[in-house]
């Protein structure tokens, strides 16, 4: 019994981890959501794995990112005009 209760609680650990993870990658998403005037992902489903929903909002900041590369290239080539 005590070594399942170990294995409960490390499995909790590494959940909490992993929610971490997804939260502060969920502020970076919303930040630049609202810097660029787009729109920020919602899960539903609560049931899509947190690995699963780390990879999108990654692939999901990474284009925001780029974005927002794209619009300050924008803007500074209209300011040397």
């Amino acid at each position: 019994m005590s070594q399942a209760n170990n294995l409960l609680n490390k499995i909790n650990e590494i959940l909490q981890i992993k929610l971490e993870e997804i939260n502060q990658l969920k502020l970076v998403e919303q930040d630049l959501c609202q810097k660029l005037n787009e729109k920020s992902i919602e899960f539903e489903n609560q049931e899509i794995p947190y690995d699963q929903r780390q990879e999108i909002l990654k692939e999901h900041i990474q284009k925001l990112q780029d974005l927002q590369v794209k619009y300050v290239f924008i803007v500074d080539k209209q300011n040397s005009i």
